[in-house]
């Protein structure tokens, strides 16, 4: 399934029938939780594999996704800083109006204001036992992977092997 880069992050290939599109690129080395996509031919059939180097979790207990959320990319990452915390801080996405804690690390100052690196606060909707991808771990929640799909879990739902 492929997402539009606004709402959720998706690494997965594009394959787009009406418009004969196929697009494999997941964002490998070039995005921290990138994955090298393979698109596999059966005659008129596509589908692909798709590998990362992260370590894996497992979901402990199951967690719902939430809905209103954005996809901050390098193409429009214009951000106003509204509340400095400890890891994570409160910003403003100067394009949508969306408001959205970010992890401190992603934030930058260039010469036309405060920006951010790919940050996203959807929080991925998980079953017990699901196998996740670690992108990155913070003080309460964690950046997972799951097929393919960029988002946060809660630590507290996360068993790190």
């Amino acid at each position: 399934m492929f997402y539009n880069g606004k709402e959720k992050g998706c690494c997965n290939p594009i394959i787009n029938h009406d418009q004969k599109i196929i697009s494999i690129d997941g964002g490998n080395v070039i995005k921290s939780e990138g994955q090298l996509n393979a698109l596999i031919i059966n005659g008129n059939n596509f589908t692909y594999h798709s590998v990362d180097n992260f370590p894996k979790g497992i979901i402990t207990e199951d967690q719902k996704g939430n809905s209103n959320t954005i996809q901050i990319t390098w193409m429009d990452n214009a951000i106003e800083v509204l509340e400095e915390g400890d890891e994570f801080s409160f910003c403003r996405h100067l394009s949508s109006n969306h408001e959205l804690w970010v992890k401190k690390d992603k934030i930058f100052k260039a010469r036309d204001g405060m920006r951010c690196y790919d940050c996203t606060d959807y929080y991925v909707p998980v079953k017990k036992g699901d196998i996740v991808s670690i992108v990155e771990r913070a003080t309460s929640k964690t950046l997972i992977k799951k097929n393919g799909t960029i988002g946060w879990i809660l630590n507290s739902s996360i068993n790190f092997e």
